[in-house]
């Protein structure tokens, strides 16, 4: 940036307490701070609790705590918001930003679509001639931006600053459900973080030891379509499974193991900071999701040595050549996953 500036970084991702998609925007953050530009941070009390968001506040941002969208359901809301936004309220996200006088807003969307419901922060930054820089990260083949939706979608993205995607998939399927090729769209990968290092030595270990590396929430990453997979290739051969992560579907996704009777060949594993010892135990990263960004526990098998095998979805293809370093095959099939398997 030419000269010391005023930067908002504000994440759309409620539900989460962290994942991947917060490491790109907290690492411009970082660096932000660190070449003398005042940064402005509008996160989640659940993302709000990361050692990482702890230490950009002691770095010197401010923070901001986000309850719910900006989105305008009614009268009532309407009014809130106009009244909050006037008496500059903490609460009000509009009203923090009014404060802080951001020079450019990073709007961190964890879908690509996710300003369709943040009308109020989008009728701020059109009011305020604020420039914007949307951070797109997951996108996913089904989704479908309603008629109506269209015109304000590419009114948005025409009027963005620039768009980052972190897949060119991501990139070519937001033009196509929206109409029309997203404008100033460029493709950033998200950050690989692993300690420094030689990659972990090919495991000793000649049984089969494939690893799920994700968040356990099933329609999203797959892991239903991975468990009938499993399924359909039977319990013979001494082969298994290990999910590392935790999420929402926990309980019904070991349930579903339990009713297919894959037990003997699914191992959930909890979830594992140790990245290069997990890799040290096992031969390749399996990823069967339905919607993706550019998956970071892609890029850190890669980074360890091992190959992947994916469906084709967010950033699948910028990294994988079937047959050299990985496997793709299409995403929400159990009978295509089974024999990629195979």
């Amino acid at each position: 940036l030419p000269r010391r500036m005023k930067l908002a970084f504000v994440s759309t991702i409620l539900c989460y307490p962290w994942g991947g998609a917060d490491v790109l925007w907290t690492r411009a953050a970082e660096r932000a701070l660190a070449l003398g530009h005042q940064v402005f941070i509008a996160v989640a009390p659940a993302v709000a609790n990361h050692p990482r968001i702890a230490a950009l506040g002691v770095a010197g941002a401010r923070l901001h705590l986000r309850t719910g969208h900006t989105q305008h359901r009614g009268r009532r809301e309407r009014w809130t918001q106009a009244v909050g936004q006037a008496l500059r309220a903490p609460s009000s996200l509009v009203g923090a930003l009014d404060a802080f006088a951001p020079d450019v807003v990073y709007l961190c969307q964890g879908g690509v679509w996710d300003f369709l419901v943040e009308d109020g922060l989008v009728r701020w930054l059109e009011k305020t001639a604020c420039p914007c820089v949307p951070v797109c990260q997951s996108n996913d083949d089904r989704d479908v931006v309603a008629p109506e939706s269209q015109a304000p979608a590419r009114a948005f993205l025409a009027g963005a600053r620039a768009t980052i995607f972190v897949s060119t998939h991501n990139r070519d399927l937001a033009g196509r459900q929206c109409g029309e090729p997203v404008p100033r769209a460029t493709v950033v990968a998200n950050p690989v973080e692993l300690p420094a290092g030689p990659a972990p030595a090919w495991p000793a270990e000649t049984t089969p030891r494939l690893a799920v590396v994700t968040r356990l929430e099933a329609d999203a990453k797959g892991l239903d379509v991975l468990l009938q997979a499993v399924a359909r290739l039977g319990t013979g051969g001494d082969w298994r499974i290990d999910i590392f992560g935790r999420g929402p579907d926990e309980a019904a996704l070991r349930a579903e193991a339990a009713s297919l009777k894959v037990e003997d060949k699914i191992n959930f594993a909890g979830y594992s900071r140790d990245i290069r010892s997990l890799w040290s135990n096992h031969h390749l990263l399996l990823l069967p999701s339905r919607r993706e960004g550019c998956a970071l526990a892609l890029l850190e098998a890669l980074a360890c040595g091992r190959p992947v095998l994916t469906t084709d979805s967010g950033g699948a293809r910028d990294w994988i050549e079937s047959g050299v370093n990985g496997y793709l095959c299409p995403s929400g099939s159990p009978e295509a996953l089974a024999n990629t398997l195979r």
